[in-house]
């Protein structure tokens, strides 16, 4: 770094926005690719339903490289805070189509706040039961398997 500081709108880049609680980052040893896991949220409501003990689910993340590996999604929006990772969808209220890691509006539904408009964030790599806490990634040493801890 340089004297001046650092100008991040300039030369820094964006791998990811719209997420939440992202505690544990770590690069792919082999490929370089960026993951992050994200602890969800609780206390979710969703058209007046307590959904939150097994909804949302929470989430492993995939955010391009920083090796100039072209990855198309990278910088795109995760959907926070209107959007979450579904882990058991059949206890949502008014769940047409969604399947376990698929983005789903809390609160009440309407023109504007739906799953269709979640429907077009990024979703989550993998999606792990609710409550699980991921806090960090670890790699085993030939870099084939990733794990939580």
């Amino acid at each position: 770094m340089t004297s001046d500081g650092y100008d991040y709108t300039n030369d820094g880049m964006r791998l990811g926005w719209g997420l939440r609680n992202s505690v544990g980052l770590a690069e792919h040893p082999d490929t370089g690719g960026i993951y992050s896991v994200e602890n969800s949220a609780d206390e979710i409501m969703r058209e007046g339903e307590d959904v939150h003990q097994d909804n949302p689910g929470e989430e492993l993340n995939f955010h391009g490289y920083l090796n100039g590996t072209e990855y198309s999604p990278q910088g795109s929006n995760y959907g926070y805070p209107y959007c979450f990772a579904a882990w058991k969808p059949e206890d949502l209220p008014q769940n047409d189509d969604l399947g376990v890691g698929s983005n789903f509006a809390t609160g009440d539904q309407n023109s504007a706040i739906n799953d269709t408009f979640c429907a077009e964030y990024t979703t989550p790599r993998l999606t792990f039961q609710a409550h699980t806490a991921p806090l960090d990634i670890k790699w085993n040493n030939s870099a084939r398997t990733g794990m939580t801890l």
